[in-house]
């Protein structure tokens, strides 16, 4: 009855076993997740069979990983469910058979993948958090720029949507006409103006939008050169092998989401300039159906002055008045310089017109006329200062627009699109440079006909006091001298005018080469970068690589050392085993000298000198000093003749073990050894394609380069400096780029590394043959043995 009691005991705790395998869940978060899972479940057989290949259980992990990155990385709530029938499908697309039988459950593998992918989230949440703590948010500016793209794709849309919408509209009204309502017809043509004007905001938001879609496609590859960065740093941190594989999953997504995100910017940007392109010409096209025609301006009239004598209180009174008014408009905050010389002008072109009016001949008995004649000179005088001023101006706006030219070309955290650099160019396109020029041309003509009055009135007056002709020829050089100065600055001056559409002709030629260029400059900067974070570790690894030979190769030799101290000490016993076997004379013997179990040749006793053919290192080694402690010991714990004799004679197979543990220590070192150069090829790999890549980004650089310089040639005429060119030019920069930095030692591994068939004897002969450029405490172990 007990024996019942017992076995009934028994099976009741084996059934609780039971069940606690599989109501129980355990979690796990080490490297045996999925076969600690598979373990508790009971699948089916023939899944169980499936599940245990290897390279199902690879893709099971790797796809599972991949969703949970993904989701992860974009914010989004995964479907398990999706999940398991996504991996159920392809699990049984190789195993038809499987899914037709109706006996096969299928319940315990729903909840196996159900749990494993559970467990796989905490794992990458655990990772991401981690991940993100010690690097930028990648996720926020991964994010952030594609949403960025898809609103710049809804604004495009909608830009063109509303473009077609009122061309439609303008197409079906400008050809209706009715002949009884004359006012229908201007009213509808005066809409379609507008309709007009309307596009032309459209492709100018659009032309902007370029400009936005470059910027953003600068932001991509800058934050693909972050995130490299980042990531490198990352791997040089301490992180289990899970850690690894994950990170790699994680570095393969984000990169793969960036290079679609810049071939996304990158189409966006080319379909829209051909749209451009083709909407400019639809305005045109429809400008011609509406019948618009350019308005040209007008001169301001004077009303017709006869011979009228004025009072000089009434020409001083309206003089000052005027420059009051005038004066108050330049001292303003509206400043503009191009209103102060025209109204100057306007006063000019009175008086002048008024001087040609009056009767030469009274010159003499009037004194108006020389009152109005001398306030024309100095209004002629400050509108040459005006000019001048003008056209110091202008060339301060081109020095500054030529600074915010080359913060956009060449400083990372500025583009097209900024408050500053737009201003920069609206200072130039808004400073009626060209207004300015005929006002000039027109001040030159009324200098001529002043003038020309100045020796009309000397001439037609004899009676002129030699006070008034002194007057009168001085104001006459006066007038030739500003006439000189005039036409020196007007020289200068013509050279930084350009018509409204040649400055955005030039514009649009240097941003588009500009952001070509700052794009390329930035992948050139990433590649350099990449290139000296490989030769730098590159030569890390390959001191690390030849350390790991020189050791390889010691142990080898220590191996073949071991070896000959081995038959060196079997011979020693076969031939003086039988010399001891009689009268306890072994016991005595190491009673009297310890070391006569060792052959003299070792040199242990004083009075024999160690072999040629055994290294001195050998026997001072650790692994020598060991064995003699050991075998010492051994003797010392023996109290009889044949226990000594029994020992003697096998005791030369103590090596045997130390040659086994250097053997084992071999294979580790050559595992590292083998896993080193595949990092070692990889990075070498990494340094040429960076190199090749960057090479042929720097040509097109150069080449982009001319552009720029020809169009900023074009805008200033050699009027600005083009220093900056000369100080950052790619072509400067050629030599220092890719410049192999990696000690000479370094470049010869390089080189005998990327070999087929490296064998160990290779190195050791490549080593001997190069030790006077490798460093001593790299391969010292090789020179000491």
């Amino acid at each position: 009855m007990r024996k019942l009691h017992l076995i009934a005991f028994q099976f009741f705790l084996f059934l609780c076993a039971l069940l606690s395998n599989s109501v129980v869940l355990t979690y796990s978060l080490t490297e045996n997740l999925y076969w600690d899972l598979l373990k508790i479940f009971k699948i089916n057989v023939e899944f169980l069979k499936i599940l245990r290949d290897n390279n199902i259980r690879s893709y099971i992990q790797s796809y599972i990983i991949s969703e949970h990155l993904k989701h992860q990385l974009n914010n989004k709530v995964y479907n398990k469910y999706d999940l398991i029938d996504h991996i159920e499908r392809n699990i049984l697309k190789d195993y038809p058979n499987l899914i037709y039988r109706s006996n096969v459950n299928r319940t315990e593998l729903h909840r196996f993948l159900d749990r494993f992918i559970v467990d796989e989230e905490r794992i990458i949440r655990d990772f991401m958090n981690h991940f993100f703590y010690n690097t930028f948010d990648i996720k926020e500016v991964h994010n952030g720029l594609w949403k960025r793209y898809y609103e710049e794709q809804a604004d495009i849309t909608h830009l063109k949507t509303t473009f077609f919408s009122i061309s439609k509209e303008i197409s079906e009204t400008s050809n209706i006409y009715n002949e009884e309502n004359t006012l229908y017809y201007n009213d509808n043509r005066e809409k379609n103006v507008s309709r007009l004007n309307s596009l032309k905001n459209i492709v100018t938001q659009l032309q902007n939008k370029v400009n936005v879609l470059y910027g953003l496609g600068y932001e991509v590859v800058q934050l693909q050169r972050d995130i490299r960065r980042d990531l490198i740093n990352y791997k040089n941190t301490k992180n289990g092998i899970n850690d690894a594989s994950i990170l790699d999953q994680l570095e393969n997504i984000i990169y793969m989401s960036i290079y679609n995100l810049e071939n996304k910017v990158t189409s966006l940007r080319f379909q829209l300039k051909r749209k451009i392109s083709f909407l400019l010409e639809e305005i045109d096209r429809l400008s011609n159906e509406v019948g618009i025609d350019k308005k040209q301006g007008k001169l301001s009239n004077f009303s017709y002055y006869k011979d009228t004598i004025l009072t000089v209180e009434e020409i001083k009174s309206e003089y000052e008045e005027y420059m009051k008014g005038v004066e108050f408009t330049e001292n303003s905050d509206v400043k503009n310089t191009y209103t102060f010389f025209e109204k100057l002008l306007l006063l000019l072109g009175k008086y002048t017109y008024w001087l040609e009016n009056q009767n030469p001949y009274s010159y003499c008995q009037r004194k108006d006329i020389p009152e109005v004649l001398s306030i024309s000179v100095k209004l002629v005088e400050k509108l040459r200062d005006s000019f001048i001023d003008a056209n110091n101006r202008l060339v301060k706006l081109f020095e500054n627009l030529y600074d915010e030219l080359n913060k956009f070309l060449y400083t990372e955290k500025h583009n097209s699109t900024t408050n500053i650099y737009n201003l920069a160019w609206n200072d130039i396109e808004n400073f009626h440079a060209k207004d300015l020029l005929t006002g000039c041309n027109r001040l030159s003509h009324i200098i001529f006909i002043l003038q020309k009055l100045i020796r009309i009135y000397k001439d037609k007056n004899n009676h002129l006091d030699k006070n008034s002709l002194y007057n009168l020829d001085k104001m006459l050089i006066s007038l030739q001298n500003m006439q000189s100065s005039l036409e020196l600055h007007k020289s200068q001056f013509v050279k930084l005018v350009h018509s409204p559409e040649n400055l955005q002709m030039i514009r649009n030629d240097l941003e588009t080469n500009g952001n070509v260029f700052r794009e390329k400059f930035l992948r050139i900067k990433t590649t350099v970068n990449s290139f000296e974070v490989a030769s730098g570790q590159l030569n890390s690894e390959i001191d690390n690589i030849l350390y790991l030979i020189s050791n390889i190769i010691n142990n080898d030799n220590l191996i073949e050392e071991f070896r000959k101290i081995r038959n060196l000490w079997r011979r020693y016993v076969k031939d003086n085993y039988k010399q001891y076997k009689h009268e306890d004379r072994l016991i005595k013997a190491y009673k009297e000298n310890k070391n006569i179990i060792f052959p003299p040749d070792f040199g242990l006793t004083k009075s024999f000198i160690v072999n040629d053919s055994i290294n001195k290192n050998v026997l001072a080694s650790s692994y020598f000093t060991n064995l003699y402690n050991d075998i010492i010991k051994k003797f010392d714990s023996l109290k009889t003749q044949d226990e000594m004799l029994d020992l003697f004679s096998v005791v030369y197979r103590s090596v045997d073990s130390i040659i086994k543990l250097i053997k084992e220590n071999r294979k580790m070192l050559k595992l590292k050894y083998d896993k080193k150069r595949k990092e070692i090829l990889e990075l070498i790999n990494i340094k040429n394609y960076s190199r090749d890549s960057g090479q042929s980004t720097h040509t097109e650089l150069i080449e982009l380069e001319k552009n720029i310089v020809n169009n900023l040639q074009k805008l200033f005429m050699n009027k600005i400096n083009l220093h900056k060119q000369i100080e950052n030019s790619v072509e400067l920069i050629k030599d220092d780029l890719y410049k192999n930095k990696l000690p000479s030692y370094c470049n010869l591994v390089e080189k005998f590394i990327t070999k087929y068939f490296l064998t160990i004897s290779k190195w050791k002969i490549f080593i001997n043959r190069n030790k006077g450029v490798i460093p001593s405490n790299l391969i010292y172990k090789i020179e000491n043995v």
